[in-house]
């Protein structure tokens, strides 16, 4: 979840037949876990910032293409699609998402290998008059009602930024290699292969269920919090190890025994990552608290 963001283009079509609030309901689980809902007009700012693309056979997939964005397809209703349109030429050799294989492997492979040009003979297709069709359907409008056009040139508004405040994910699954912090959304943890060791991380102000009975590390950001959190979560959770209170760019850490320390994050890091690297400390019993 440090590395990649992941964000979901939903089809109007689908928001326009459940309802946005449905939808939200039924993503709800993925939503906690990381996934960034796109609003509807939303989406090309989305796909300027996409390192890349994982679609159907949708007009937002081939434009990814056509923009020259690693894109591969987790699925293609050949039946539902226009063999002789652009997107159907793009899929005939398109990259296949394997439900059999590693996620994180074959998008690290696609972004490493996806060679664009492959694809142009099909994303080429997107337009036939590459950045000159706001002119020419301006004129044609006009030209339709009767009007005539204005003298200015008809130039595209820039893309809006599309600002979204990502909330901090849990339930997590977290491993420590060489100082390094690795973390997983706990309910997507089974999709990442085999990894030694690792902890479960809840912040507790976050519904967690039963996964907060799980947690080795726990942690809060320090706006609300009783000066005896941590003391009651370690009375409340037998197997709670560590508890972090975040301050900035601060962690407030305390262990079972009574033992605090405080530790600064690295800038842009994230400071929970502080109470995971304590956690590993202790198991590893290479703490120099």
């Amino acid at each position: 979840m440090d590395d990649y963001a992941v964000a979901a283009v939903i089809h109007p079509n689908v928001i326009h037949a459940h309802g946005r609030s449905e939808i939200e309901r039924v993503l709800t689980h993925a939503r906690r876990s990381g996934l960034i809902l796109v609003p509807p007009l939303d989406w090309r700012a989305a796909l300027l910032a996409a390192d890349a693309v994982v679609g159907d056979h949708g007009s937002v997939t081939f434009y990814g293409a056509a923009l020259g964005i690693p894109t591969i397809l987790a699925t293609y209703p050949a039946d539902a699609v226009d063999p002789e349109s652009p997107i159907a030429q793009f899929a005939e050799t398109a990259p296949r998402l394997q439900p059999a294989s590693l996620l994180r492997d074959q998008i690290e492979k696609l972004i490493t290998t996806y060679e664009p040009a492959r694809y142009t003979d099909a994303t080429g297709r997107a337009s036939s008059c590459p950045g000159r069709s706001l002119a020419l359907l301006r004129t044609l409008f006009y030209r339709s009602l009767g009007l005539d056009e204005p003298s200015w040139p008809a130039v595209p508004e820039p893309v809006p930024v599309f600002h979204h405040r990502q909330q901090r994910v849990s339930p997590l699954v977290a491993t420590v290699e060489v100082g390094q912090v690795e973390r997983f959304p706990l309910n997507v943890a089974h999709t990442i292969g085999p990894r030694d060791g690792g902890h479960v991380v809840v912040d507790a102000t976050h519904p967690a269920g039963r996964a907060a009975e799980m947690a080795d590390v726990m942690v809060r950001e320090s706006l609300g919090a009783p000066s005896d959190w941590a003391r009651r979560a370690f009375e409340r959770l037998p197997g709670l190890t560590v508890a972090g209170v975040i301050d900035g760019d601060v962690c407030h850490i305390s262990l079972r025994d009574g033992t605090e320390i405080t530790r600064r994050a690295a800038p842009d890091a994230d400071p929970s990552m502080l109470a995971s690297l304590v956690y590993d400390e202790i198991v590893r019993g290479s703490s120099t608290l």
